[in-house]
């Protein structure tokens, strides 16, 4: 595909817009409002996670749509089908997902825009996950393929017996689970060889409760029953009592939180995540 840029000829940039038509559309739109400034830490996202962010140096958003148009035709080879979402009034600058298909047929392409494989070669690196259970009032008990049992209960004061842990909980242990499995992988990949010997974790989330009661049942609630934000710290203990540098501490955060399936899912809900690690022998 061409991309349009000033050293492009007109029908270059005339197929560009014909390929992209929802993007133009998008890139017109935001040249409108010339006159909500954007604040300089805004960020702009690429790819279907936020974790591909480019800082804007635009102080409108008719600059900004100039940006989007750069970043995005050098990134990404298709951005027909991008939504750019202008919220919160005059503070932020929406992410931009990525065109990527999860059609069998279509080609993959990751967040620099590099081919991946075909539909049908990505096929073999799909892992699923299956669950069956069964559900008395509020209470379910799960048994997985794999041969495992799953309880989930609520307190008594929500109409619970308070015989298993809730949802959230879960929740919360999956993300502890999957932070763990991803750490000791990510970790033993690093230039000098990290070998974990445990993690600690304090973590809790928050959600605001009128999100899920709310009424009347009929009405979609106004505000999100989603958790809103999930805070604690992760300490990190090495075999044979090494040490982690900061600059160790924070690939290994970083990387960890980008692999994780888990932590991808909550990052893309919308979930606050302020999770501090730390090496366990510095506190």
């Amino acid at each position: 595909m061409t991309i349009c840029t000033n050293g492009t000829n007109r029908s270059g940039c005339s197929r560009w817009f014909q390929n992209n038509i929802d993007f133009t559309v998008i890139l017109l739109v935001a040249s409108i409002i010339v006159i909500m400034p954007l604040p300089s830490s805004s960020l702009l996202s690429f790819g279907r996670r936020t974790r591909y962010i480019v800082p804007l140096d635009c102080n409108s958003l008719v600059g900004c749509s100039r940006k989007i148009m750069h970043e995005g035709g050098r990134m990404f080879p298709d951005l027909a089908t991008a939504r750019h979402n202008i919220f919160a009034g005059r503070v932020q600058l929406a992410t931009i997902l990525s065109s990527s298909s999860s059609s069998s047929s279509e080609t993959q392409t990751n967040a620099r825009g590099e081919l991946l494989s075909d539909g049908d070669e990505a096929e073999r690196y799909i892992k699923r996950y299956a669950i069956k259970a069964t559900g008395t009032g509020v209470f379910t008990e799960s048994k997985t393929d794999t041969g495992h049992v799953l309880q989930t209960d609520v307190p008594k004061k929500m109409g619970g017996g308070d015989k298993a842990p809730q949802p959230v909980e879960h929740l919360l242990s999956a993300l502890i689970g999957c932070t763990q499995a991803t750490a000791v992988f990510v970790g033993r990949s690093m230039r000098r060889r990290v070998l974990i010997e445990r993690m600690e974790f304090d973590l809790s989330a928050q959600r605001d409760e009128r999100g899920a009661l709310s009424q009347p049942i009929h009405e979609i609630p106004l505000l999100p029953s989603k958790i809103q934000k999930i805070s604690g710290k992760v300490q990190v203990f090495l075999k044979g009592g090494q040490r982690l540098s900061p600059e160790e501490v924070l690939l290994l955060s970083e990387q960890t939180e980008a692999r994780c399936p888990v932590a991808n899912m909550v990052i893309a809900s919308g979930c606050e995540m302020d999770i501090t690690w730390e090496d366990g022998l510095s506190s």
